[in-house]
């Protein structure tokens, strides 16, 4: 396979650069104090902001700030931040009526989340800054920034909200503590960043922000599998959030924020998904939310569910459907186009675009942010123990799946969509380097029923194409995504790495579902550049971590785009 760099390195916007300010902060040594730990004390007066770049730790010691929609005080736990310089950074705002005095302590745990940048060029460059303008201690784990030409990429912008977004927030906020009863609201629009940002904000206002208590709990229903904000790539899921959200979306793995309570596999793309497959996950995942929200009467949790913009942008009538399952739920379109297709049974407050100077940022396309989740996904899921951080994926020690009949480890593959009539024969070579959802069937179900073929060269099972849905969302899940590494056709193997709890599934309920994943460049190229890293750096130990080949990387023809 030919490396074709075009695809993995970072993609910066067209538009010209503008110095922006970043901070009103002003790095005054009356409004800091450095602790004997090596944290910092920082005052901000009413309104003044700080931002950011990195990861770090925030304590509030008096007064009370704002940071991407949360509302932070002296009563909140220390909260861990990871800001990215490859999207708009979340800015620190004083919202006391005097002073807030706040604490930033370096985070060096590689847990948090691992430094991936001497296996991919994606994640070079996201954290620390090497200029010598900042206003930074080399060891910190983060940089305060005070103007973008200060961080040495000199295109990172903040995180900048309207008006109309603000005050929607806080009323919303408002209404949740305010009420005894738990509401839905649907998110949508046309530009995927500002359904994703609003979502976030939304979610943490939600989870800090009210005049009684605020909610301990939000249920987050994510569906859109193309860039999936809380679940895995190329799936819908329900997930239960009890922090803010202060991260990028390719760390969540890394993060105790949020737990994925039940994730249904839809695919990356849009062309070749079934409407009806994924309208029946959505139906599950609505019904689950719905029974959580029932046993806990006594303790109101909000639903927010997070639309794909390609359900309006294509006119498909994705959205009606959508609206048809999540009934009596507000819809917040943030377009300047009305909706036309709204059931009366739901409340719809129309938000305007951002104005153009407060413009969301991201230098990575909607494939490199997959490639970006799906790698932390790996490293931080699926990497052994015994494996340092980083180390590629190529060093790991696989799973050992049999796929012989009489004693299989799993049911068989299902292939979505259906698996062309000409390959059955070339199995193999379709499922040899792909990733695949690990789909597990719920207790009361059997895939006995279903005819399972098997591949006429390499004797691969699969499942026989079918009018009766083989993956029924009301009764199978999938648990993660795991990495075909290599097939063993002679002794009828699988290496596969995945998730430690596929292992304790029983096989008969497993079935892994192909087809609905980009083709995983990344994971081929990551022995490729730790070899690059080591010679750079000459890391004597990391040399232990190579692919076990003698020639390099044979499977691979790079060459360097500039």
């Amino acid at each position: 396979m030919s490396d074709n760099e075009s695809d993995s390195e970072p993609s910066s916007p067209n538009t010209p650069f503008v110095d922006q300010v970043l901070s009103s902060w002003n790095g005054q040594k009356a409004n800091t104090e450095p602790a004997i730990d090596g944290s910092e004390r920082i005052k901000l007066s009413y309104d003044q902001t700080l931002t950011s770049v990195g990861h770090y730790e925030l304590k509030v010691i008096s007064g009370v700030v704002s940071m991407y929609g949360a509302y932070l005080t002296t009563k909140s736990i220390t909260r861990r931040v990871l800001a990215s310089s490859t999207e708009s950074l979340p800015v620190i705002r004083c919202v006391s009526g005097d002073w807030a005095e706040i604490q930033l302590s370096s985070v060096n745990d590689t847990s948090v989340s691992p430094d991936l940048s001497a296996v991919s060029p994606l994640f070079q460059g996201v954290w620390k800054c090497k200029c010598e303008h900042c206003v930074v201690n080399i060891s910190a784990s983060y940089i305060k920034l005070r103007h973008s030409s200060e961080h040495h990429l000199a295109k990172v912008s903040s995180l900048g909200t309207s008006v109309d977004w603000q005050q929607y927030l806080h009323t919303n906020a408002q209404r949740s503590s305010s009420t005894n009863g738990a509401f839905s609201i649907v998110v949508t629009g046309q530009n995927p960043l500002e359904i994703s940002t609003f979502s976030r904000l939304l979610t943490n206002s939600l989870l800090t922000l009210g005049k009684s208590k605020s909610q301990s709990q939000v249920l987050f229903l994510d569906l859109d599998p193309e860039r999936s904000e809380n679940g895995w790539p190329g799936h819908i899921s329900l997930s239960k959030i009890q922090q803010p959200v202060l991260q990028p979306n390719w760390t969540h793995d890394a993060q105790a924020n949020d737990t994925i309570l039940r994730a249904h596999p839809i695919g990356v793309k849009s062309n070749g998904r079934s409407k009806a497959r994924y309208l029946a996950g959505v139906q599950d995942l609505v019904r689950l939310a719905n029974k959580i929200r029932i046993a806990n009467r006594r303790d109101p949790i909000q639903l927010l569910i997070h639309c794909p913009a390609s359900a309006q942008i294509f006119g498909n009538g994705l959205i009606k459907n959508i609206l048809e399952i999540v009934t009596d739920a507000e819809v917040v379109n943030i377009s300047k186009t009305q909706l036309s297709t709204i059931p009366p049974t739901h409340k719809v407050t129309q938000l305007p675009p951002l104005p153009e100077n407060i413009a969301l940022f991201s230098s990575r396309s909607v494939s490199q942010q997959r490639d970006m989740q799906l790698q932390s996904y790996f490293h931080t899921t699926c990497r052994p123990k015994s494996s340092p951080c980083p180390s590629p994926i190529t060093s790991w020690r696989p799973y050992v799946v049999s796929y012989s009949e009489g004693r299989c480890d799993f049911a068989g593959f299902h292939f979505t969509p259906e698996i062309p009539h000409m390959y059955p024969g070339m199995l193999s070579n379709l499922l040899n380097g792909t990733l695949v959802s690990i789909v597990v069937a719920d207790d009361n179900m059997s895939f006995a029923e279903h005819e399972i073929l098997r591949g006429e060269k390499d004797d691969l099972p699969y499942f026989a194409p079918s009018n009766d849905p083989i993956i029924d969302a009301t009764m199978c899940s999938s648990i993660g995504i795991a990495l075909i590494r290599s097939i063993d056709v002679e002794r009828k193997l699988l290496l596969i790495l995945a998730p430690p709890d596929m292992s304790k599934i029983a096989s008969e309920r497993i079935v892994l579902v192909a087809g609905l994943f980009d083709v995983p460049s990344w994971a081929y190229r990551e022995d490729y550049h730790f070899r690059k890293h080591v010679a750079q750096t000459g890391d004597a130990e990391a040399r232990k971590h190579f692919a076990d080949t003698s020639s390099g990387v044979p499977w691979l023809e790079c060459s360097d785009i500039v």
